[in-house]
């Protein structure tokens, strides 16, 4: 039985930049999954983002899959073209 058929499920997206002059050095994206049966919309999401090697973590929560996408649309957009 996969994670997601147990009512969980984890993606990780990560960015490395070793480009002299970049400002940037990496980035990291977790999004983790679960349902909760007890309520009407059971799918439940947290990402957790870390942006420029810094110890700053930002979490966010999503309630349907299309907040899901926008925050990974955010977190993309914030990263360098480079």
């Amino acid at each position: 039985m996969s994670d997601l058929e147990k009512g969980e499920g984890r993606a990780v997206a990560s960015m490395t930049a070793n480009h002299e002059g970049s400002e940037w050095n990496e980035a990291a994206l977790v999004i983790n999954v679960w349902f909760e049966a007890e309520h009407q919309q059971p799918f439940r999401a947290r990402l957790t983002s870390t942006s420029n090697g810094t110890s700053e973590v930002v979490t966010r929560y999503a309630a349907n899959k299309d907040a899901v996408l926008s925050s990974v649309e955010d977190w993309l957009r914030g990263l360098p073209n480079n």
